[in-house]
């Protein structure tokens, strides 16, 4: 008899069990814009991707019809067209120019217009040296029971002492570029201003025979500032002291009083300096 009553406890139970269906809100379609104009001479690119909902498959929409350019305030005008996959490259080569000021426009394709704050070009700052750090060995996944040596590379720069100023680190391995969340390194001057200053390396790994590539950029105040939120953002999802998740909104937004949409991403400007090393034991 209590067997009976406990299975009939249970059907009890089941039957009572509420369904909750939790309706979630339509996603907010918002446009992701990125692009870094160079003081190299060489194809200028932008990147245009719009989020769509949780349901679909990819949650990133590229746009392929905008048009694209970027202004100086001195009225030139550099237009581009698009490729392939979101990416826009320039109709021409062209280079930014220091001390100048740019910015980025875009008419979507409901004629929607877009654009940047101007950006300034700073100053280029010269890397001085480039020399390896020998650190550990480590195993070689290529032969059991072998071991190679991991190098890193250390860099000199001069940091100009008249202003304030702000750098972001590339890092290349054989010409292919470091893209991983923790690779995004930033500075400040706050610290070293108008000092030479030894910088180095322990998150980039190199082996023997290996290319390095380093890129010094140096970008505007509201560049690092971004480059600051989005890495603080990627690289602590997850842990328990983490910066809770937003959308990271730049410097570029619609231009109609009509359209509050935010506006994902940034346009920037980047005085490059570059360097590169064989690495040998």
């Amino acid at each position: 008899m209590k067997k009976i009553f406990e299975h009939i406890l249970i059907l009890i139970l089941i039957s009572c069990e509420e369904v909750v269906v939790v309706e979630l809100p339509p996603a907010q379609n918002l446009i992701t814009i990125e692009s870094w104009l160079s003081s190299l001479s060489e194809t200028q690119i932008v990147k245009i991707s719009q989020s769509i909902g949780f349901s679909k498959r990819s949650q990133v929409q590229p746009i392929t019809d905008a048009e694209v350019i970027i202004q100086s305030r001195q009225g030139i005008i550099f237009p581009f067209s698009h490729t392939n996959n979101g990416i826009y490259h320039s109709n021409l080569l062209f280079a930014g120019e220091v001390g100048q000021e740019y910015r980025l426009r875009i008419v979507m394709k409901n004629r929607q217009e877009l654009s940047s704050d101007w950006e300034r070009m700073e100053e280029q700052v010269t890397i001085s040296d480039l020399t390896l750090i020998n650190s550990f060995e480590e195993n070689d996944p290529d032969n059991p029971g072998g071991q190679f040596t991991v190098f890193f590379p250390k860099v000199l720069k001069r940091d100009p002492a008249e202003d304030e100023n702000y750098y972001r680190w590339i890092f290349y391995k054989d010409r292919i570029r470091y893209t991983e969340p923790e690779s995004i390194t930033i500075q400040n001057d706050r610290l070293f201003n108008g000092n030479l200053i030894p910088n180095d390396f322990q998150s980039f790994g190199y082996a023997e025979e290996e290319e390095i590539i380093v890129e010094l950029q140096s970008v505007t105040k509201g560049a690092y500032n971004f480059l600051s939120l989005l890495k603080a953002q990627i690289t602590s999802l997850g842990t328990s002291t983490g910066t809770t998740p937003a959308n990271i909104t730049g410097n570029i937004s619609f231009q109609s009083d009509e359209v509050n949409d935010l506006v994902l991403g940034y346009f920037g400007t980047v005085a490059i300096s570059r360097d590169t090393i064989i690495v040998e034991e």
